[in-house]
C-alpha cells in the first residue's frame, strides 16, 4: 500500500511539473521600437512636439508615453521620454538588467526597469530630440525697408541660428531684381538696394530712379543645437506675392519632411537649406562610428550611444561610402539605403544620382544647368559657385541660397556692383557697366 502511494506521490509531483512548463510565460529579453514624428501633431510654430512610439512585437505594446518637459519651450536638446510597455498575454518582461532595448531615431536610453513582481509592466526612459518649427522671424527695424532712405533690415531671429532671406528691388535703371540669401546675423544690410539718385543725375537722365527695396521675406531655419527634427519657419512676406515664389516647400504637416507612422515622408526639401550633416555606417548587423570622409573630405564625428551593447541610429544620419571600384561614392544611411538627388553632407552640396552615384561634370536639374568639380583634388564632386573657368570658357554659377545655389548664370546679370553679360550656354561675354 505504501508504495502505490509512493508513485501515486511521485506522478502528482511530475504532473504538477509538466504543468508549470506548459503554461509558462514566455519571457521578453529584446524590446524594439521606433520614434517618429506624429503627423497629428500641431504645426505650430516655437511649440515642440513630442515623438510618437511604436512597435510591431505581438509579445508587448506601448502603453503610455509620459513628457516631464511637457511645458518647456526648449527643442535644442533630447529629451527623456517615459515610455510603458505592457506584456500580452503569456509574456512577461524580464528584469531590467537583462533585457536589451533598442529604439531607433532616439539618441539613447536612460533607463529600463520592470515595473512589477510578474513581469507584465516595463518601463523606459528614452533619450529623444522633440520636433519643432520654428517661428517666423519678427521684424524689428524702426523705419520701413521699402524707404530709400533705410540701410538696414532688423529682425529678431526667434530662436534660429540662421535666416533666409528674398529681397526685390527695382534698380535706379527700372530693371526688377530678386535676390535671395541667408544670414546668421539679426540684420542685413540694405545699402546695395536702397541708393537714392542725386538731382544732378536724375536732371542730366530723366530715365534714372532712385534704387529701393520693393518687397523682402524672412524666415528662420536651423539651430543653435544638435536637434535633427526641426523645419523652417512659415515665411513672413512683406511687400511680396508668396505665388511667385511658390518652388520653397512649405511645411504644413510633419510628414512633408519626417517619416510618421502614417506612412514614408514626402521628401520635400526647402532649396535655402541645407541638409543632413552626421554620419554613421552599418557593418553587418552593428552600428559604428565614421568619420565621414568622403569625396570632399568633411570630418564628422559621431556620438555612439551604448547600453548593454545597443546601438541607436540618430535620426536622418548619413555618411559617405566609397564604392569597390574606389572612384564612386554614395550618400547612405545607418540601414544602407543610398541618397538621390541633393544632398548637403554638412559642408558642400553633391547631386547623387537615380543609381545613388554621385554626378561630376556638367547637369541638367529642373531649368538650370550645374556643375560639380571633376578635378580630383580633395573637393570631387562638389558644386561649384561664383566665377569658375571650364573647358577654356568663363561661368558665374549663383553663390546665393535660393537663387537657387549653384545654377549657371545666362543673359545679363548684376554681379557685386557691376552687369555682366553672358551667353545662352552660359559662357562669359564682358562687362557691361
Amino acid at each position: 500500500m505504501k508504495k502505490s502511494v509512493k508513485v501515486l506521490c511521485l506522478a502528482g509531483m511530475l504532473m504538477g511539473t509538466l504543468s508549470i512548463q506548459a503554461f509558462a510565460d514566455t519571457i521578453i529579453t529584446n524590446i524594439n521600437m521606433k520614434a517618429y514624428a506624429d503627423a497629428e501633431a500641431s504645426m505650430e510654430g516655437g511649440t515642440p512636439v513630442a515623438p510618437v512610439f511604436v512597435t510591431e512585437s505581438d509579445q508587448y505594446q506601448i502603453v503610455g508615453i509620459e513628457d516631464p518637459n511637457e511645458e518647456s519651450t526648449n527643442f535644442k536638446s533630447p529629451r527623456n521620454y517615459e515610455v510603458t510597455l505592457s506584456a500580452a498575454d503569456g509574456c512577461a518582461f524580464a528584469s531590467g538588467g537583462s533585457v536589451n532595448v533598442y529604439c531607433e531615431n532616439a539618441v539613447g536610453i536612460n533607463s529600463k526597469k520592470r515595473d512589477d513582481e510578474e513581469g507584465k509592466t516595463f518601463i523606459v526612459k528614452v533619450r529623444c530630440y522633440p520636433y519643432y518649427k520654428f517661428m517666423k522671424p519678427e521684424v524689428t527695424s524702426e523705419e520701413d525697408p521699402l524707404d530709400v532712405g533705410t540701410k538696414t533690415l532688423k529682425f529678431n531671429k526667434q530662436g534660429a541660428a540662421k535666416i533666409e532671406y528674398i529681397i526685390e528691388y527695382t534698380d535706379s535703371y527700372g530693371t526688377d531684381h530678386s535676390v535671395t540669401g541667408s544670414t546668421t546675423s539679426s540684420s542685413i544690410s540694405l545699402t546695395s538696394y536702397n541708393k537714392a539718385v542725386s538731382d544732378r543725375v536724375k536732371e542730366s537722365d530723366p530715365e534714372r530712379q532712385d534704387s529701393v527695396v520693393t518687397g523682402y521675406a524672412l524666415r528662420g531655419i536651423g539651430n543653435a543645437g544638435d536637434n535633427p527634427n526641426t523645419v523652417p519657419s512659415d515665411w513672413e512676406y512683406i511687400g511680396l506675392d508668396p505665388e511667385n515664389y511658390d518652388e520653397f516647400v512649405l511645411y504644413d504637416s510633419w510628414s512633408d519632411k519626417f517619416e510618421t507612422s502614417e506612412g514614408e515622408a514626402s521628401g520635400g526639401s526647402s532649396s535655402l537649406s541645407g541638409g543632413p550633416g552626421k554620419g554613421l555606417t552599418r557593418n553587418n548587423d552593428d552600428i559604428t562610428l565614421d568619420a565621414g570622409k568622403g569625396p570632399g573630405y568633411n570630418q564628422t564625428l559621431v556620438q555612439q550611444a551604448a547600453a548593454n551593447q545597443q546601438h541607436t541610429i540618430v535620426s536622418n544620419t548619413y555618411t559617405w561610402v566609397q564604392g569597390e571600384d574606389g572612384n564612386t561614392w554614395y550618400w547612405q544611411n545607418g540601414q544602407g539605403q543610398n541618397a538621390t538627388g541633393w544632398i548637403f553632407d554638412g559642408s558642400n552640396w553633391y547631386m547623387m544620382g537615380q543609381d545613388g552615384k554621385m554626378l561630376a561634370g556638367w547637369f541638367e536639374d529642373g531649368d538650370y544647368w550645374y556643375y560639380c568639380n571633376e578635378q580630383h583634388d580633395g573637393t570631387y564632386g562638389r558644386m561649384l559657385t561664383g566665377w569658375q573657368d571650364i573647358g577654356g570658357q568663363r561661368y558665374y554659377f549663383r553663390p546665393e541660397a535660393g537663387a537657387p545655389m549653384g545654377s549657371m548664370v545666362v543673359g545679363r546679370a548684376i554681379i557685386g556692383n557691376h552687369t555682366y553679360s553672358f551667353r545662352e550656354n552660359g559662357s562669359y561675354v564682358g562687362q557691361l557697366d
